[in-house]
């Protein structure tokens, strides 16, 4: 179908992002065109029945947190904040989780976007991994005087950032600016404290940390995938780069979270012993640090003010929250945790809301992974054989990016959607392929959340303050 493949390019867009890094590329305005064709192509694919929507409890419940959002936006900045809201960066990153979702429906899909995705990050990580390999230079923040990633070297040599103050006369407009001296890789980038980042919604190095880790949990899930092809393993020698980006991205989160994703893989394929020697091989990314420690030990001091704020301000407004993204008006620097950041933003119902959307997803996948497979023929076998395997590659993917976003301010962000989006197209194929299937939230459950959103804001402000 045209509008999957046109889906399939924004994807791959969206994490490459070549107009933000070439003038050449930008004039084309790739991201126009791509746009443009899949608003033809999903009209067409829809009256040609190509295109089929079915009911998902995953995404009905982010589309319910995007409705509670515009409110607490609206009650905290007035009617005024409704076009730029509908506009905005956090409704086109749903609606685009919600096509990809509806489209990829069945296992080639999924597969598809998964080789798409882990593709494009393979060569985001050779890419940026080589900044660490480049000259020391000068380089000067473009819109601030302090970090923002948005760095511009004047190509002189340094060896410390104290030497890039000395501006050369014909830099004179440049005196005020912040400096630092890092290292420039290719296509212009260059590390920030020594750590490698890339570019659109992975200019962040957690971010892009992020991105590593659901691309590694996938990469796992195509080098495992049920079928007698013998290539299929040498996807696997993609690993090592992930993982080794990684490490010159200096997560601390997203060290943990490839090392949990290499956990679950080795449990589902060999059992305790498998996960006992996985925790062996994943060792050395939880152990081994390239981030400068004084810059680690402000991270962390910075991020446990900024929880402290995020309670207090919870505190004045539970209901409505103080509105969706306005943290950084309570708070020096935004929340680095996406459940704060949803609780506080959006109060205790959006709190809830967000909970939910993980607790259904975790549901969804366990619950394919317990399927029966009694009275199935062998037809019947081996596809519940394919679902179990995608939804144990799509639950060590979600396992990973969460531990990520619980230190990352995303919980309206591509980055977190992105993984949502999948999700919700496999619980559309498993509605599909599984009549008897239904995802619901019963009544205990529902009471029960809105206890485990207070109780969870509980012990992480009291884990926080000590």
């Amino acid at each position: 179908m045209a509008a999957f493949a046109i889906l399939v390019l924004i994807v791959a867009h969206r994490l490459l992002r070549f107009d933000l890094l070439s003038d050449t590329v930008a004039a084309l305005r790739p991201q126009g065109i791509l746009l443009t064709l899949l608003a033809l192509a999903v009209p067409l694919a829809m009256f040609r029945r190509q295109l089929q929507v079915r009911f998902s409890t995953v995404l009905a419940i982010q589309w319910l947190l995007f409705a509670w959002a515009l409110l607490t936006r609206i009650v905290s900045d007035g009617t005024d904040e409704l076009v730029p809201f509908l506009t905005g960066d956090y409704a086109k990153d749903l609606t685009f989780a919600s096509l990809l979702g509806v489209m990829a429906t069945n296992p080639q899909r999924l597969r598809t976007l998964s080789i798409t995705i882990v593709a494009a990050l393979l060569f985001i990580a050779a890419v940026s991994s080589q900044q660490r390999l480049g000259p020391k230079e000068c380089h000067y923040f473009r819109n601030a005087w302090q970090l923002n990633y948005e760095q511009t070297s004047d190509k002189r040599p340094c060896q410390a950032t104290s030497e890039c103050y000395t501006v050369p006369p014909h830099e004179q407009h440049l005196r005020d600016y912040g400096w630092a001296c890092e290292r420039t890789g290719p296509l212009g980038l260059a590390t920030v404290v020594d750590r490698i980042h890339y570019t659109g919604n992975l200019i962040d190095p957690n971010s892009l940390a992020l991105a590593l880790v659901m691309a590694a949990a996938l990469l796992l899930g195509l080098a495992t995938w049920p079928e007698r092809s013998g290539w299929k393993w040498l996807w696997l020698l993609g690993l090592p780069l992930l993982a080794i980006s990684v490490l010159l991205a200096a997560s601390r989160a997203a060290q943990a979270a490839i090392g949990l994703v290499m956990l679950c893989f080795f449990y589902f394929r060999v059992g305790l012993l498998g996960a006992g020697l996985a925790a062996v091989l994943a060792s050395p990314m939880m152990l081994i640090s390239t981030r400068n420690e004084a810059e680690a030990a402000y991270s962390t001091i910075t991020r446990i003010m900024t929880y402290l704020n995020g309670f207090r301000a919870f505190l004045d407004y539970p209901l409505f929250g103080v509105g969706f993204a306005n943290y950084e008006r309570i708070s020096f620097l935004n929340a680095h945790n996406s459940f704060l950041q949803a609780l506080v933003e959006t109060g205790v119902l959006g709190g809830t809301l967000y909970l939910t959307g993980i607790y259904l997803a975790f549901k969804l996948l366990i619950s394919v992974m317990r399927w029966p497979a009694d009275g199935l023929d062998d037809e019947g076998l081996r596809r519940l054989d394919e679902l179990v395997h995608i939804a144990k590659m799509l639950l060590a993917m979600l396992l990973g990016v969460l531990l990520c976003v619980l230190f990352l301010s995303l919980a309206f962000d591509f980055s977190w959607l992105l993984p949502i989006g999948l999700i919700i197209g496999f619980e559309q194929y498993v509605r599909q392929q599984l009549p008897g299937f239904q995802l619901r939230v019963g009544l205990i459950e529902l009471v029960l959340l809105p206890i485990c959103t207070l109780m969870l804001l509980g012990l992480f402000v009291l884990v926080t303050a000590r």
